[in-house]
């Protein structure tokens, strides 16, 4: 993959276009983010589409070489009132089928459902003309509203912001949900096998001899006796022993930077 500043530089002329929705513009961009975030990366082909434009595509296939990609005349499309969109895959191109992340799903189908999640209405699922690289937040308007003047206020296209907004910060607070859940996890298990081998459930067998152990704490003055001291106190012990925390040189070594430490903090009182 490239950069992702890369991938949305191949649409920023749609996206930077004066004509497109504001709002509609946000949600694009956020779109080959978030595409781009699931392994698929995007590229933005139509955005606002003039009236002239549109009638030269509406001729296609009619009047002119090509096949038909359009029923709508100038006029009767919501990219002529830019608040329309449509995409292809860099890698896949139109293809439906294609998995290039290999994660088991259709990459155009995973950019439909990220699409949906923003707000977006997806032509794939129109009945009369499908068209699948298309996508609209039509903000609840007919064609003809568009016709007879009726436009997106500051307020609609403010709220589609905001509910994006509000999107990201909820997918932010459950990424965080997540690493919070594996480290709990990672703890647990730590837990579990500390517990294990200190058997404080009676489930696992402890240490039968801590005379080793038990004698090299006494030697540093850790102990002083192991008469009055429990199994999982001697299993400590043990556990000390077999990480050398009850060697000479490293309790005098622990000491001495315990002492640098305490005159550190007398000098700066």
């Amino acid at each position: 993959m490239t950069t992702l500043e890369a991938t949305i530089a191949k649409s920023a002329s749609i996206l930077n276009d004066a004509h497109i929705d504001k709002a509609v513009a946000y949600a694009a961009r956020k779109l080959i983010e978030r595409s781009y975030a699931a392994g698929v990366e995007i590229r933005l082909t139509f955005g606002y589409r003039s009236i002239e434009e549109q009638n030269k595509l509406y001729d296609q296939g009619r009047k002119t070489d090509g096949k038909i990609v359009t029923n709508a005349k100038g006029g009767r499309s919501y990219h002529n009132y830019g608040v329309a969109i449509d995409f292809v895959l860099i890698k896949g191109g139109y293809d439906m089928k294609a998995d290039n992340d290999q994660d088991g799903y259709s990459d155009w189908m995973e950019v439909v459902a990220i699409a949906k999640a923003l707000g977006f209405e997806w032509g794939g699922d129109w009945e009369t003309f499908v068209d699948n690289p298309h996508l609209q937040i039509a903000y609840g308007y007919s064609i003809n509203d568009l016709l007879h003047g009726k436009r997106p206020t500051d307020a609609q296209q403010n709220a589609i912001i905001y509910k994006i907004i509000q999107l990201e910060k909820r997918d932010s607070y459950m990424n965080e949900l997540e690493v919070l859940r594996n480290k709990v996890e990672l703890l647990d298990a730590r837990a579990t096998a500390i517990e294990k081998r200190l058997n404080l459930f009676g489930k696992e067998t402890y240490a039968k001899d801590y005379t080793d152990a038990a004698e090299a704490a006494k030697n540093v003055g850790m102990i002083t006796s192991v008469n009055d001291k429990s199994k999982p106190e001697l299993n400590i012990l043990q556990m000390l022993h077999n990480v050398h925390l009850t060697s000479p040189s490293v309790v005098n070594l622990l000491k001495e930077t315990a002492a640098k430490d305490g005159t550190k903090e007398e000098k700066k009182k």
